[in-house]
């Protein structure tokens, strides 16, 4: 099930399950940065945003991801959104998953408004969440990107969710959806 609240934010939880109940809630939010585990220290969750240049929104709060990766994911949410959820949730974003493929690796996940990029080459490159109002922004995006890596090289994996399959083999040779 996947909830929308006023000012983009959105979350999901399995279908069928009550929010009140939902252990893990995934956040579709382009406020979301990444850390290393080594670095990220609770009481500097607003500040690695603040260093990516988001500010954190009217009516948001900062949450992270546990520390059981490598990296830890830092996101503004809603505070209304929070308050449907019990104070144990653990919080989790697109950003957080992890391919299984080893060779050179482009992974999107299209979550309609918006994309979320990794690059692999061999370990973590590059992780961003971009804000897409459209196809127009979407194909700019992966124009963009195709120029800047050597798409002969890497394997594009797109997640279940990419709708525009179309869009991302006319830039990639290598394409998989996992």
């Amino acid at each position: 099930m996947s909830i929308r609240i006023s000012g983009g934010h959105s979350f999901s939880v399995p279908a069928g399950a009550d929010p009140k109940c939902a252990e893990v809630v995934e956040w579709l939010t382009p406020h979301t940065v990444v850390v290393p585990k080594e670095l990220f220290c609770e009481e500097e969750a607003a500040a690695c945003l603040a260093l990516q240049g988001y500010t954190i929104p009217e009516g948001c709060r900062v949450v992270w991801s546990t520390a059981t990766e490598p990296i830890v994911a830092v996101m503004a949410v809603a505070e209304e959104a929070l308050a449907m959820l019990p104070s144990t949730v653990q919080h989790t974003t697109p950003l957080l998953h992890m391919p299984t493929v080893l060779q050179p690796t482009v992974w999107i996940c299209d979550a309609g408004d918006l994309i979320y990029i990794k690059v692999y080459d061999p370990a973590l490159q590059f992780a961003e969440v971009i804000a897409v109002e459209g196809e127009a922004d979407r194909a700019y995006l992966i124009e963009r990107l195709a120029e800047r890596i050597d798409t002969e090289r890497f394997l594009l994996m797109l997640d279940d969710r990419a709708k525009q399959i179309s869009l991302y083999k006319r830039h990639f040779n290598k394409v998989i959806c996992e």
